[in-house]
């Protein structure tokens, strides 16, 4: 035991520079690891910290019970330390995930909330000692999980979906606290502050769905491009022509395409959902009307899309007759979810601009 004394004393000495190392380096791995949603891999790596995580709050409040009395006084101070590296790695692929989808217009509370979470796990290590704290946590990251991973394995989003997701997670924490309660009295004690602690996060990620803040993952908008034309060609890949400008790095802020009397303007997405997932999307076409101060919606244009390519399902819209000013296409879900939002604006010119082409596999 005395190898396990000297390893709880190095932790207590050097834990404060631990978290923060452990922070950056596990979020820059996880940015290099975690590629793709639907991927066996990345699906596994959080399933692992959820049960890293549940594990370690099982053993803080049953420890004593299943192993020996001094090594258990040995490892008690770790457990905290297990369960923050758990949810910082769950919080730290979440964010990844969450960011990827959805526009950071409409998603911005949701994903700032994981980032506050992710760096506020490094401060939270005295609160994971609190068993409401623990579980509530827990909670939040199991329902997290399964909001995207039941779409992934029933191939259908929508709120159905959504709600037995809900469901699916209160079940798993239900089991989860009735196997805990069996063996620890403080958890039985805590049964009331536990359960409204559980309904209140149920609760808060619900109104966050129907109020469509959480981004619509599993799914991610991979390209969004206003361009002259687009055409598909026999080998399946798409041409797209748009406006070679003086000054790209300006045009990136401020993207103006100048169209000649009775030219089209195409817009061109790309968007990643799981293999064997199919949904609808929609193309929402908006005018600037300057003289009302408000934006107009001019066209809704949907269709289908199927997963599994990794650059994302391909599809096109186009208007003609399109009027002089400020714009923006709208990429969204079936349930108004925003993918993602471009902004440019229209010029009429004479004279033609001058264009390439080039090809999106």
């Amino acid at each position: 035991m005395a190898s396990l004394s000297t390893v709880k004393v190095f932790i207590k000495r050097y834990e404060k520079y631990f978290s923060p190392l452990a922070l950056l380096v596990g979020f820059i791995v996880d940015n290099l690891t975690l590629t793709r949603i639907d991927r066996f891999y990345d699906n596994l790596v959080l399933i692992g910290y959820l049960a890293i995580a549940a594990f370690g709050i099982f053993l803080m409040h049953t420890g004593e019970m299943f192993l020996p009395r001094r090594f258990f006084e040995h490892i008690k101070a770790v457990l905290p330390i297990l369960v923050q590296f758990a949810f910082g790695g769950l919080f730290s692929g979440y964010f990844i995930f969450y960011s990827r989808s959805g526009s950071v217009y409409a998603s911005w509370v949701f994903i700032v909330l994981l980032f506050v979470f992710l760096v506020g796990n490094e401060f939270l290590r005295e609160y994971y000692k609190k068993t409401t704290v623990q579980i509530s946590i827990l909670y939040f990251t199991l329902f997290s999980f399964l909001i995207f991973f039941v779409p992934i394995v029933v191939g259908v989003m929508g709120v159905w979906v959504f709600l037995a997701s809900g469901v699916a997670s209160l079940a798993v924490m239900a089991l989860f606290l009735r196997v805990l309660a069996g063996y620890s009295a403080s958890v039985r004690e805590k049964t009331k502050s536990i359960t409204a602690a559980i309904a209140a996060v149920f609760i808060v990620v619900n109104v966050l769905y129907f109020s469509n803040i959480i981004p619509p993952i599993p799914l991610s908008l991979k390209k969004l491009d206003i361009v002259h034309r687009v055409e598909r060609t026999a080998n399946g890949d798409y041409l797209l022509t748009d406006e070679v400008h003086r000054f790209p790095f300006l045009d990136a802020f401020f993207e103006r395409i100048h169209l000649m009397k009775g030219e089209p303007v195409y817009v061109y997405s790309a968007v990643f959902a799981p293999t064997r997932l199919t949904t609808g999307i929609r193309h929402q076409w908006w005018y600037r009307n300057e003289a009302a101060g408000e934006w107009e919606l001019v066209s809704d244009i949907g269709f289908r899309i199927t997963g599994g390519r990794a650059r994302g399902y391909r599809g096109y819209s186009y208007k003609t007759n399109i009027a002089p000013g400020r714009w923006r296409v709208d990429v969204v879900t079936d349930r108004e979810q925003l993918l993602g939002r471009k902004y440019f604006s229209v010029a009429s010119t004479d004279m033609p601009p001058t264009l390439r082409t080039r090809v999106e596999e």
